[in-house]
């Protein structure tokens, strides 16, 4: 499968029928985000449909589920006047269903007519893309008998618990780290120390939940069972990724703590492509974090010059971060090879838009730049070492 790209690389659609502008979800993080009452939500009256799908896709029933999609097309004429919680339901079972659809063969466009206009007004409403993400596909889902989900099987259930349960404390590292750039937190206050610390073991929780023998999380599952339902599809002229793993602001770490001032243009390219994929406020972070400093360039500068315990503090934990990093894209890759190399499907890209090679490219800059953190650390603690250890511990002149 080829890579699909959302909009030639550009961001968010605009609203529809007004003019741009922030939308009603600037500036929300999740916290702010009412994910149970999306979760809750179910305004297009799906319930029984959705509860029926996996049944559906494993008869490859396409009549009925346009059937199903049918039932909700009097209910998308008040799409605009719902709750833009509601409406970002809406997405989610719209999504889902298309996504099937697509799944055995069809396109967005053999949908009933009204649903490809639904999900490009509701998306726009809200500037995210007009599919189901992995927001919705998670975070947004209910849980117990409510839960959308594409065959029913354990396997995939275990899937969407993980994604929940490592969505928030990637976010809340991703958060916490583009903070420290944008506020210019140096490296030798206390703050910036305290603050890597609890964004490498924000990140070492969300690795907990890609480790396949901890989890269950099973590659050959995904690839035989539920990778087709999570390929591309176009609304209105426009391809846009399936929900992954990927559109997660991992990148926004990137940005924080190397990739912002590192230059690597595929990888830029790649970290692009995701952004449009996830909340309004995660295109911004990584947006303020272009052409800047990372916190990686701050504190190599500063270890360069003369070093005192409150940098070496920080450049420690900065170093923390990097290596929880490094475990997370670890665990990543293997779960990704594990699938993609089973013969039985033979794809190479990811839902995400990424192929093994770009994967694994993104792992090797991770390492030479913690590595790189760990040596200059190294270095920077025999220097204080040497200097406590002059007459007196002073220090050597300047």
């Amino acid at each position: 499968m080829s890579s699909s790209r959302h909009a030639a690389g550009h961001g968010p659609l605009a609203p529809v029928g007004g003019a741009a502008g922030p939308g009603p979800l600037a500036g929300l993080w999740s916290d702010r985000v009412p994910a149970a009452r999306i979760a809750g939500a179910d305004p297009l009256g799906l319930d029984p449909f959705m509860a029926r799908l996996p049944e559906l896709n494993a008869a490859g029933d396409t009549r009925a589920i346009i059937g199903g999609l049918r039932s909700a097309v009097p209910a998308l004429a008040g799409l605009p006047a719902m709750e833009v919680w509601d409406s970002m339901a809406a997405v989610r079972d719209l999504g889902m269903a298309v996504a099937s659809l697509v799944r055995h063969g069809l396109t967005a466009g053999d949908a009933p007519a009204g649903v490809e206009e639904a999900l490009a007004e509701a998306g726009a409403r809200v500037d995210m893309v007009p599919r189901e993400t992995i927001l919705h596909y998670s975070v947004w889902n209910p849980a117990g008998a409510r839960r959308r989900t594409f065959t029913g099987a354990p396997g995939e259930h275990v899937l969407i618990e993980c994604s929940v349960a490592g969505t928030l404390p990637l976010e809340k590292a991703a958060r916490a780290l583009s903070t420290l750039v944008t506020r210019g937190v140096g490296t030798g206050e206390h703050r910036f120390t305290v603050t890597c610390l609890a964004a490498a073991r924000d990140l070492e929780q969300a690795a907990a939940h890609v480790h396949m023998e901890r989890t269950g999380l099973d590659p050959v599952f995904f690839t035989r069972h539920l990778r087709p339902y999570f390929e591309p599809f176009t609304v209105r002229g426009v391809s846009y990724h399936a929900p992954a793993a990927a559109h997660l602001p991992l990148y926004a770490v990137d940005q924080a703590v190397w990739a912002a001032d590192a230059g690597h243009d595929r990888l830029d390219g790649f970290r692009a492509d995701l952004v449009p994929y996830g909340l309004p406020v995660w295109t911004a972070c990584h947006e303020d974090l272009l052409g800047v400093p990372s916190l990686l360039t701050r504190t190599l500068r500063d270890l360069d010059s003369r070093v005192t315990p409150g940098v070496l503090a920080g450049a420690r934990a900065l170093l923390a971060v990097l290596k929880a990093m490094i475990v997370f894209r670890g665990r990543h890759r293997r779960l990704v090879r594990g699938a993609y190399q089973d013969a039985l499907r033979g794809a190479e890209i990811g839902s995400g838009g990424a192929g093994m090679d770009l994967i694994d490219e993104l792992l090797a800059a991770t390492r030479a730049y913690g590595e790189l953190a760990g040596t200059a650390v190294t270095r920077a603690s025999r220097h204080l070492v040497a200097e406590a250890d002059l007459p007196g511990g002073g220090r050597r002149p300047a």
